[in-house]
Parts: structure tokens; C-alpha cells; sequence
């Protein structure tokens, strides 16, 4: 099988995968136990935790451990609603986040907060500037992703947070971002998030970087400075960061390498008829295109049947039949028109590439007989 899907996770690094393997074998103990193995658990706890701070140059209290990258929006989220000075607020996205933001602001509608989602233009970027115009004397909280998950189109963060006032919660959901775009790029907001297996870590684990205080979202024993209380994940937390350290080590052969691969992906798919880039070429990973006069489903299992996993847009909507909302908010036209991503890594080659075209051309071409 050629793997095209890495948005929507990655295959585990060996590094990883010896890591978790190991502590799951001799590291079991409760990091909050006062026994040696209890001790060892907690050591290497906050021994990833250190990690991550130095990779970010933050300080350890900086760093919590979630169980997602969707945890950790919803923490930053509800966190910043609790902490709102004035009542019910005002909150803004834009139309085409996660689901893990978008199902948090329609729950906070249901209580009151007033919420603007922000439109992409036609590429799937928002301006700076409608996010800015937007706030207002009781606007709590800005969030905005970093990289798209679904069309890879890349957002103005640094000047969304340049013209914010302090007061402002800003949040990025850096879950496509992290350990694929330089650190520089996304970890200034005041909360972000991430996610272990969109950078060749395990799943189940996510990262939450904050310099605000927060209110507890998850109570219990008071784990993680009690935001996020429960027993930590050790083994995957420590995989997460060794593939996260991995990551950001060969961030830049990776980001060439696969640059070079989608450079071609993309000039072979817009010479094909009935194929449509959606938007220019944005996050080095992740194409999107349409193809003309087939179904989602039939085009995905068509491919699949010749060995090539891709998506036909976010892995959370796998299966629905609903509409892409980022290509509604974008303007796409859907109809009677299939979505297709390509998301590349670092073990894909040109070959796969070639292949992959050359199969896209006979799907195609089939059709059409």
C-alpha cells in the first residue's frame, strides 16, 4: 500500500516505537506513586516535559500533556470562556477550523457567547484584517489553526496576533503544524495545540502550550497543574516527544524532500483533464484537488483497489455525507465533483508519485469510456 494520508496520521518512527515499547514494558509505574517505580515514571515524565520546553523555549510549567490535539482545544477554549471578564462574551474562529474548535463554539453559542466565524477567501486563507475588525469590548478568545488539515492553506497568524489586545485569548490549533513548519511560526499564541500522531508519534497523546493562566477543564487528582487532571500517559507522552525532538531535527531534509515530491504531484495533477487544484501550493504536505464527474467514495475506493490510501478531505469526516464546510466557506463547487487530499512524508518517493498519476489517469480515463 502507497501511503498518501499522513494528515491524517503518520506511521510511528522506529525511535517511537522503541521508546513506548520500552517504558511499556519496565516503565509502568503511576508517575504520581512515591515508589521507585512510580519515581522512574514520573522522571520520565518530566524529563519529556523539559524536553518540550527547551524545544520551544518555554518554561516547564508551560508544558501540559493531553490525551489529543482536540483535548487541547477544547481546554484552551473552555479554559478562556471560564477565565472571560465580561458575561455571556464574544468569541471568534473562522468557518473552516477542526471540529474540535467549530463543536466547541456551537456549544458555547447554546450558553449565550456571541461567536463570528470568519470566511476564507477563495485560496483558504482569512485576512488579518476581518479577524481584527472583528473584535469587540467583550471578545474573550481568537482561534485560529495554523495550517489547514483539509486544503493546506496556511494563516496569518503572526499579524492576527500582532493586532490583538493583550486582553484577547489567542489560540492556534497547530495540530498540521507542529514538527513539519518552523516553531517560530505558530508557538507565539498564548495557547497551542498539537498532536502525537501527525508527527510520527503514537496516538492518544497531544501537546498543550500555554502562557496564560488557566481553569481547570478536567478534575481529579490534579495532574497536569490541574487542567487536565488523570493518570498521564508516560509511554506515549515520551514516544510523542522523541518523534516530536525527531521531527524538529530533520524538519528541514523533510520539508525539502517532500517539497520536491508534492512540486511534481501537483504539476502531473493539473495536467490531467478533469482534475482541479484547489488552491496554490500552500503547506508542503498537503494537495487538494476535485476531480470532475465521480463520487468521493468511488474515486477513494478505486484508488484503494490499486493500492493508495488517501483521503477525500479530514479524517474526522470520513464517511459522512455531508459537504466539506472549508470548501463550502471557500466557495468550492461540490457538485458532482470529488475531493481528493494527498497528504506526503518522509518515507513516500517519486516513484509512488508516478504511480499514483498514472493510476489517477486510468481512473479517469475509464470513466470516461
Amino acid at each position: 500500500m502507497i501511503y498518501f494520508d499522513h494528515a491524517a496520521t503518520c506511521p510511528m518512527s522506529e525511535k517511537a516505537i522503541d521508546t513506548m515499547t520500552a517504558l511499556l514494558k519496565e516503565g509502568y509505574g503511576n508517575p504520581s506513586s512515591q515508589h521507585r517505580l512510580g519515581r522512574e515514571a514520573k522522571n520520565a515524565l518530566e524529563g519529556a516535559r523539559l524536553d518540550v520546553a527547551e524545544l520551544f523555549g518555554l518554561s516547564m510549567k508551560n508544558v501540559l500533556f493531553t490525551g489529543s490535539g482536540t483535548e487541547a482545544d477544547n481546554i484552551a477554549i473552555m479554559s478562556a470562556y471560564k477565565n472571560r471578564k465580561q458575561s455571556p462574551g464574544h468569541m471568534i474562529t473562522t468557518a473552516m477550523e477542526h471540529e474540535a474548535v467549530l463543536k466547541c463554539a456551537e456549544a458555547l453559542e447554546k450558553e449565550g457567547v456571541a461567536v463570528t466565524f470568519i470566511a476564507p477567501d477563495k485560496n483558504g486563507v482569512v485576512r488579518a484584517e476581518d479577524i481584527l475588525a472583528a473584535v469587540r469590548e467583550d471578545t474573550f478568545l481568537v482561534s485560529v489553526m495554523a495550517v489547514n488539515n483539509e486544503v493546506g492553506s496556511l494563516q496569518p497568524l503572526d499579524k492576527i496576533k500582532e493586532g490583538l489586545p493583550e486582553s484577547v485569548h489567542f489560540h492556534v490549533d497547530a495540530v498540521q503544524a507542529a514538527g513539519h513548519r518552523p516553531a517560530d511560526t505558530y508557538a507565539f499564541a498564548d495557547t497551542v495545540a498539537m498532536s502525537g500522531h501527525k508527527f510520527y508519534g503514537p496516538k492518544g497523546v497531544g501537546i498543550f502550550l500555554t502562557r496564560k493562566e488557566l481553569e481547570p477543564v478536567i478534575y481529579g487528582g490534579g495532574q497536569e497543574r490541574g487542567i487536565r487532571s488523570g493518570t498521564e500517559n508516560v509511554p506515549g507522552i515520551c514516544a510523542m516527544v522523541e518523534a516530536l525532538k525527531e521531527a524538529e531535527a530533520r524538519r528541514e531534509e523533510d520539508a525539502e524532500h517532500i517539497g520536491h515530491l508534492t512540486s511534481r504531484l501537483r504539476e502531473g495533477l493539473a495536467e490531467i483533464d478533469g482534475v482541479t487544484l484547489t488552491v496554490p501550493a500552500a503547506d508542503g504536505r498537503i494537495t487538494h484537488a476535485m476531480v470532475e464527474g465521480i463520487s468521493r467514495d468511488v474515486l477513494l475506493y478505486q484508488l484503494d483497489r490499486r493500492g493508495f490510501a488517501l483521503s477525500g478531505g479530514s479524517a474526522c469526516q470520513a464517511g459522512a455525507a455531508t459537504k466539506s464546510h472549508v470548501l463550502e466557506a471557500m466557495g468550492v463547487d461540490q457538485r458532482n465533483r470529488a475531493p481528493m487530499r494527498l497528504s506526503l512524508g518522509r518515507e513516500n518517493t517519486m516513484d509512488e508519485v508516478e504511480a499514483f498519476l498514472n493510476a489517477l489517469r486510468e481512473i479517469i480515463e475509464g470513466k470516461r469510456s
